[in-house]
């Protein structure tokens, strides 16, 4: 049998070993890519949790205000916010309490000085402070009425004291005594010094209002109503305060 040359032999071999290199090149190619796929995908799952877990890491930022029950001391209602009352004065029954204004200065001065020349007059260095509020009898607990007086309510400083609640003569509207459903709205006031920055406290501290308007507080709240519920359900004695009344002139 005749051999073909060598150098025959290699060129029709040379169309094989093409093919071969060709197959296993695309072969390779393919676990190559197949294998970058796979590590691009974990590292795209491993950075997602990363993130999902550094967002649930967050805690979110809160004033020492937030963490503070609305009505207290520490946190008191804002000039138009309403709360809640549930509680004692001669037996138990539940208001809500709005501060409507506050008055002060040279204006609060002219309105006690012209309902009545039996009012007081505030020394150099004082002024009126007059605070509008509306109550409204929620629950009577019976077909009793409501008490309803400024005495209900301590004008308090910083330091913890508090001003004499003034009496205010001919002054309207008045403050009076209501039936459950029924609405009152009066005048309450007080002599501080000018300029006095001053909380209300309504029945002995279950429920504080600050009398600085929005633009003085360093953070606003949004309007809406708080509760306070009185634990003292073994009061009864009554004040002489809780029966006082002014008697016009």
């Amino acid at each position: 049998m005749n051999q073909l040359p060598q150098n025959q032999q290699k060129n029709e071999m040379n169309p094989v070993l093409k093919a071969f290199v060709i197959v296993a090149v695309v072969f390779f190619a393919i676990i190559f890519l197949d294998i970058k796929n796979i590590k691009s995908n974990n590292n795209t799952n491993s950075s997602g949790q990363y993130r999902e877990n550094t967002t649930e890491a967050k805690t979110p930022e809160t004033s020492v205000k937030d963490s503070v029950p609305n009505g207290t001391r520490n946190n008191p209602l804002l000039i138009g916010q309403t709360g809640d009352f549930d509680g004692y004065t001669f037996y138990k029954y539940a208001t809500q309490v709005t501060v409507i204004e506050v008055t002060r200065g040279n204006e609060a001065n002219d309105l006690v000085e012209n309902a009545s020349i039996w009012n007081a007059d505030p020394d150099d260095g004082e002024e009126w402070v007059l605070v509008k509020v509306k109550i409204k009898a929620i629950d009577t607990k019976g077909n009793g009425a409501a008490s309803v007086s400024n005495y209900n309510f301590d004008f308090v400083r910083q330091d913890g004291s508090t001003y004499e609640n003034n009496g205010i003569i001919g002054l309207k509207p008045e403050l009076t005594d209501i039936y459950e459903g029924g609405t009152t709205e009066g005048y309450i006031g007080c002599i501080s010094k000018i300029g006095e920055k001053l909380l209300l406290s309504y029945q002995d501290g279950n429920l504080w209002f600050s009398l600085e308007t929005v633009s003085q507080e360093t953070s606003e709240r949004p309007t809406e109503s708080f509760s306070s519920d009185s634990n003292s359900e073994n009061f009864d004695a009554i004040s002489t305060a809780d029966v006082m009344d002014v008697i016009p002139m």
